[in-house]
């Protein structure tokens, strides 16, 4: 749960500078890092038991859902750009906001209808559905 880093640097194993770059990164990953203690410790590195990965942006899906949003489809950008906010509970109206379940199969962003008239889409149906919409507005 803890580490020392060192660099391979032709003059200095503790490369100042390469250091700072990597608390800085370990910071936004909500690693702790040495370098910000009261008595320095800049190689060292370590997360607490409750420590969680980060989770990634689907830039892809946040400028899809911009992108529709941009064109003056009326859908919530935080209800629709994350994965794990999506209510399956309200595609529905996303379909209909989109033009209809019809629509979509005819313009070739849904090819298996059935998976959405039986409701048996998943949120990654869905992403994939938002990105192919999006595409098609050029």
């Amino acid at each position: 749960m803890a580490w020392d880093i060192a660099c391979k640097s032709p003059n200095d194993l503790y490369d100042k500078k390469v250091i700072a770059k990597a608390g800085a990164v370990a910071k936004e990953l909500g690693i702790e890092w040495g370098g910000t203690w009261k008595q320095q410790d800049t190689p060292h590195f370590q997360i607490s038991n409750d420590w969680k990965e980060p989770i990634k942006k689907d830039d892809d899906l946040i400028n899809a859902a911009a992108k529709i949003i941009s064109r003056g489809i009326s859908i919530n950008a935080a209800n629709w750009n994350d994965l794990s906010r999506i209510n399956l509970k309200n595609v529905d109206a996303l379909l209909l906001k989109l033009g209809g379940l019809d629509k979509l199969v005819d313009v070739g962003i849904i090819g298996q209808k059935d998976i959405w008239l039986k409701k048996q889409y998943n949120a990654n149906h869905v992403r994939a559905l938002l990105s192919k919409y999006a595409s098609k507005l050029g």
